[in-house]
């Protein structure tokens, strides 16, 4: 059957309202069992009450089990309806249950499920997989909440709070997603978990885990879209990083950013201590490496500065400092007694 016909139907009935699970749908195929049950509600409230003669109101709501095909449902706050290509969905009340689900979002090809249970204040859960995600196209699906404040009359009126559209508000969504690849600022990070936390206008990422250059990266995240420009960050560790043939690194970090492309860009700072067992750099062979760095994008000059360098050459202790020059080139001297070493690289 078409949804579309079914909900132009529905329509001539103004006390019946589509199943929750596809209010925001339209357009779709379905077949399987849908039924509207009238239910005596009340019936309880009216006996604690000792009201035994009072006829409890009835009820309606929607149950059963129904497959979709081709559906198209929107999601507010997003530039593109997103597309189920199939599902299997189960309906009891307001609660449902959508799984071995598939479908298109952009140009992400993803599959999971979903379900919402009451109360109203229980999240809505779900879990989704895709290939592969990309930073542009996930700012681009989520611009319209993503730059909800961004407009020239909001930032003219910054020192006024505006309340959140209703639609934010309500938000609570729990969910987890996985990636085969995700590809952002040039760089490509593989098997991307996240547990994602969305309340109103916070986005809190509990978990986020990837891998880089054979090792992996750990951390908490958050989103924040509050304010005139979404504004990010990320707290983690790195856990055996090759950098390129120079040797494994271990270290934590944190990373604060915010804005949109090139403007997200120019505004990371990042600081943290990085430390290797072993680094081979040109002729040289160092051990027990271990530095601070301070990364800022808003700097016209040293974007990168290195601190409190220590290192081991053949046994014999060394100190040192470093940064960048703004040539997109970094360097670190080291000196001891009788030694004095220089290094220098390019950014990424």
């Amino acid at each position: 059957a078409s949804w579309k016909d079914l909900r132009a139907a529905l329509s001539g009935f103004p006390d019946v309202s589509p199943p929750p699970a596809l209010a925001n749908c339209d357009d779709g195929e379905l077949d399987g069992d849908l039924r509207l049950e009238r239910t005596a509600a009340g019936a309880e409230r009216v006996a604690l009450a000792g009201n035994l003669a009072q006829e409890p109101e009835p009820e309606t709501r929607w149950a059963g089990t129904l497959r979709l095909a081709d559906f198209k449902c929107a999601l507010e706050g997003t530039a593109e309806a997103l597309r189920l290509d199939r599902g299997l969905l189960t309906v009891a009340g307001p609660a449902w249950h959508l799984r071995r689900a598939a479908g298109h979002w952009g140009s992400l090809a993803w599959t999971g499920e979903a379900s919402w249970q009451p109360p109203a204040a229980q999240p809505l859960h779900f879990s989704v997989a895709v290939d592969a995600l990309s930073a542009p196209e996930l700012e681009r699906l989520f611009q319209p909440v993503l730059g909800l404040r961004a407009s020239l009359l909001d930032r003219t009126l910054a020192f006024r709070k505006t309340p959140l559209p209703a639609w934010l508000a309500a938000r609570h969504w729990d969910g987890r997603v996985t990636a085969g690849a995700l590809s952002v600022a040039g760089y490509r990070f593989t098997k991307l978990a996240a547990h994602i936390l969305w309340t109103g206008d916070s986005i809190d990422v509990a978990q986020v885990e990837a891998g880089q250059s054979g090792g992996r990266i750990l951390g908490r995240a958050s989103v924040y879209l509050g304010g005139s420009a979404p504004r990010y960050r990320l707290r983690g560790v790195v856990d055996a990083l090759e950098w390129e043939d120079h040797g494994s690194v271990d270290g934590e970090f944190d990373l604060s950013a915010a804005g949109f492309g090139d403007d997200l860009r120019d505004s990371i700072r990042c600081s943290g201590q990085l430390s290797a067992r072993r680094l081979e750099l040109l002729a040289e062979t160092l051990e027990q490496v271990a530095l601070g760095f301070d990364y800022d994008a808003s700097r016209t000059e040293q974007r990168l500065r290195l601190s409190g360098v220590e290192a081991e050459d053949a046994g014999t202790p060394m100190l040192g400092s470093g940064g960048s020059a703004g040539d997109g080139r970094w360097h670190a001297d080291l000196a001891a007694s009788t030694l004095n070493l220089k290094f220098s690289g390019t950014f990424l």
